[in-house]
């Protein structure tokens, strides 16, 4: 028997009271109206964040243009150590309020300072531009590095969801091109596989959970073109190559159709010698640490990352 966490129910309670499910937003009016949507049912989750030494907007150079990046400071020391971090939103929604007081949160916990990206999206910008941007933000971002008081030589990314399958994708292309000054990589209920025949996909396909399988297909035919890229190991980050990879950490949620593959990847990483913490936390749904305002296992999924990106930046 499968049981939501108390306070994971009760917050799932609180978003049902402002849209029927979370996976019908995006599918219902334009894009616009989704991703408005999104910003309407969020906004709570995101008050009253943790105070931060400094948090600021700039325009960084992105592949196709400016685009924008919070830059969250926890402290006045100079040469801060990075976390470049991707947001959820299934690559088609979110911005950079969605997953804001979490960022604050764990830049507070970590003594690190975040730089959240506010990609391109589809299906304006479909695959492989999203990550060409976060590629080129993260480059840029190091570049930039000294003159916003970040340590060039200590920087790491991740993110949430579709953001993990971002901030992974991203560091695999990095490598590929020969850019190995990653410190590691901190994921949150990534999108690795493109399959649904996992046993959590059965699990856990439906309203009670939130998330579930025709979601994530409506979110893959507008990040996708084609089938043919279903199998791109840069989409299906499962058959991708893990050679020569930073730490990864990865963050669980139990109760979530990509549970099986978050667990696969970990599988697969280990296989390939790159050294891999990954946790799962009972009783939670794909997304919960955009909750961490009112759900404990939350912050606690971000105090644990928090505890890893320190170990990778020398922090402990």
């Amino acid at each position: 028997m499968h049981e939501l966490d108390k306070e994971m129910a009760k917050a799932l309670e609180h978003l049902r009271a402002d849209t029927a499910t979370v996976q019908s937003g995006p599918q219902a009016g334009t894009m616009q109206d989704a991703r408005d949507r999104a910003r309407q049912i969020y906004a709570y989750w995101n008050q009253q964040g943790p105070e931060l030494f400094r948090v600021r907007d700039i325009e960084a150079e992105g592949a196709f243009g400016e685009r924008s990046v919070r830059l969250y400071y926890p402290n006045d020391s100079t040469f801060l150590p990075l976390l470049v971090y991707a947001h959820g939103g299934g690559w088609i929604v979110g911005d950079l309020d969605l997953e804001d007081w979490a960022l604050r949160y764990l830049s507070l916990k970590g003594g690190f300072a975040i730089a959240s990206l506010d990609y391109v999206l589809a299906p304006e910008h479909t695959f492989p531009e999203p990550i060409e941007d976060c590629v080129a933000l993260t480059r840029w971002l190091r570049s930039e590095a000294l003159n916003l008081g970040l340590d060039p030589q200590r920087i790491a990314i991740g993110g949430g969801s579709a953001g993990a399958n971002l901030g992974l994708a991203t560091a695999i292309s990095l490598r590929d091109q020969q850019d190995n000054w990653l410190k590691g990589i901190a994921n949150f209920y990534g999108v690795y596989g493109t399959s649904q025949d996992t046993a959590s996909y059965t699990l856990f396909n439906d309203a009670r959970y939130q998330a579930g399988s025709p979601g994530m297909a409506f979110f893959l035919s507008r990040y996708l073109t084609e089938d043919a890229q279903l199998t791109n190991p840069l989409v299906n980050l499962l058959e991708a190559n893990f050679d020569q990879l930073p730490p990864v950490f990865i963050a669980i949620a139990e109760l979530d159709v990509l549970r099986d593959d978050n667990l696969l990847l970990a599988e697969h990483l280990e296989s390939a010698g790159v050294e891999t913490s990954c946790i799962s936390y009972p009783g939670t749904i794909h997304g919960f640490t955009v909750l961490a305002r009112e759900v404990t296992l939350g912050r606690k999924a971000l105090e644990d990352a928090a505890t890893s990106i320190k170990l990778w930046f020398n922090l402990l």
